[in-house]
């Protein structure tokens, strides 16, 4: 099916393709959807948006391991507090922070969210409705990242590994385990990340204006070819509900 058909991308999981699977009718939030692979901005001789492993937030990535220590950080809280963060831009609110943020995630988007003005500023007319749209498209981008950059696939000696970027960083340096922009690669993957876009977007259209939640990422239950690093462990710390985790221990990868 072409995009017009379905409003989703045929077949395309690169940079500034994600704008693709929303609506054409938004153009905000899908102009929101190409800032978080822009490398555009620098602070301190490193790219504010761009890269998984330096923004794990912006990008749907479980880990922080760039520019530092390692660091775990939950993809699921990231992606919630990024739309509480949107949602306030028009919509004066008492910001909650979700279950399972970490201070370092926090303190980075804060700080990153604060060059959306820029970028408001040179496309947009920078009113707090645009900024609120521009934002939620950010973090559907990381909404839909984590069926890309946290992706685990079973291999021929029976257990799951780490699908990446580049195949010197493959498990054996094996090419299977590589192609995460390839939407043709494990394709339940980009099925998942559109089902996912459209629970977004109905968050973000509906009148009471509720930020994202855990159930945004339920296209995951479905899934049979691939797991997510860590679902389960940070549904956990986002709902403190073990009922509502159990269903996700299997389509989980414990790191």
């Amino acid at each position: 099916m072409a995009f017009e058909e379905t409003g989703c991308a045929e077949g395309s999981w690169k940079p500034d393709d994600h704008e693709r699977l929303i609506p054409s009718n938004y153009s905000n939030v899908k102009f929101g959807a190409r800032l978080n692979d822009k490398k555009k901005y620098i602070e301190n001789g490193k790219y504010v948006f761009y890269g998984m492993r330096l923004h794990p937030w912006l990008h749907g990535y479980y880990q922080k391991s760039e520019d530092g220590p390692i660091e775990m950080t939950n993809y699921v809280s990231n992606y919630i507090y990024l739309t509480k963060v949107a949602n306030n831009q028009k919509y004066t609110l008492d910001i909650k922070l979700p279950n399972g943020l970490t201070a370092q995630a926090k303190k980075q988007i804060d700080s990153e969210m604060a060059y959306v003005n820029l970028a408001v500023k040179e496309a947009r007319d920078g009113s707090p409705g645009v900024r609120r749209a521009i934002m939620w498209g950010m973090a559907i981008h990381s909404l839909t990242d984590t069926f890309s950059h946290s992706v685990f696939i079973k291999g021929s000696d029976g257990r799951y590994h780490h699908m990446v970027h580049d195949q010197d960083k493959a498990y054996n340096k094996d090419v299977y385990f590589t192609g995460v922009h390839d939407t043709g690669k494990i394709e339940e993957r980009w099925e998942c990340a559109k089902k996912a876009v459209q629970a977004a977007m109905a968050q973000y259209n509906n009148p009471t204006h509720p930020c994202g939640t855990y159930k945004e990422f339920n296209s995951i239950l479905e899934a049979t070819t691939f797991k997510l690093g860590n679902i389960s462990t940070y549904i956990q710390d986002v709902t403190k509900n073990s009922g509502i985790t159990a269903k996700y221990m299997y389509v989980n990868y414990c790191l």
